[in-house]
């Protein structure tokens, strides 16, 4: 029986992975300036906590766990994510760090990365697997920069401008 793949998170062994973070899309992409607060908020995090980060450029063998935000979703991150997949990497994939100009799209990207064996999640998620606990000698850092909830990237909205909700 093959082991099963749990999704917890190391920080001895994860990068942060900023995918195709482009300004030109600004004008086509759905929340993009809150995608952008909450990939900055990663970003420090990562800088605080010494991780590797990656921007759409090759990933070192040496890593495990691959933390993945950027745009599209429903292309450039999920091709990445399964490329990612088929080399054996844990792949944890940012919701609110990611979008696409469809929330549709961006949706079914989702499910389509999630069934595929990525681990969709959150970026307070993450911070706080990463730090582990409160132990954590930078923890009090991390917690200052999710002390105010990350900003509503459209996850949970009903009524999203130029869509039908499905």
């Amino acid at each position: 029986m093959a082991a099963r793949r749990l999704g917890k998170i190391n920080l001895k062994n994860t990068a942060l992975f900023l995918c195709d973070m482009q300004e030109k899309f600004r004008p086509t992409i759905k929340f993009y300036p809150q995608v952008i607060s909450v990939a900055n908020r990663l970003l420090k995090s990562a800088e605080i906590l010494n991780m590797p980060i990656v921007v759409t450029e090759q990933y070192p063998k040496d890593l495990k766990s691959i933390v993945l935000t950027g745009i599209e979703t429903h292309v450039c991150i999920q091709n990445t994510v399964l490329d990612l997949l088929e080399n054996n990497f844990d792949v944890h994939v940012i919701a609110d760090a990611c979008s696409s100009r469809s929330m549709t799209d961006r949706m079914f990207a989702f499910q389509r990365m999630k069934e595929a064996g990525a681990f969709i999640t959150t970026s307070e998620c993450i911070l706080l697997g990463l730090c582990n606990d409160a132990s954590h000698p930078k923890f009090k850092d991390i917690q200052k920069i999710i002390w105010d909830s990350a900003p509503d990237t459209g996850l949970l909205s009903n009524k999203i401008q130029g869509e039908t909700p499905v």
